[in-house]
């Protein structure tokens, strides 16, 4: 569905088409279990605020505006 976007063609669609292309996509590629994936934990993860340009994940914790 991206692929049609810098034709500007996802915009012709209606809403209710675009997301229910998104969700039948999103179901097709979730059929199959990936057992990679029962073996990652919170373990795996953690938290550090120096070298970020060797980092695979970046965390952001954003906040209103105090007034």
């Amino acid at each position: 569905m991206l692929r049609l976007y810098p034709l500007k063609i996802r915009k012709l669609l209606p809403v209710k088409a675009r997301q229910r292309l998104y969700d039948t996509l999103l179901s097709r590629f979730r059929k199959a279990d990936d057992p990679r994936a029962g073996v990652i934990t919170p373990d795996d993860f953690f938290m550090a605020g120096e070298d970020l340009e060797s980092s695979l994940d970046l965390v952001a914790i954003c906040r209103s505006p105090k007034s």
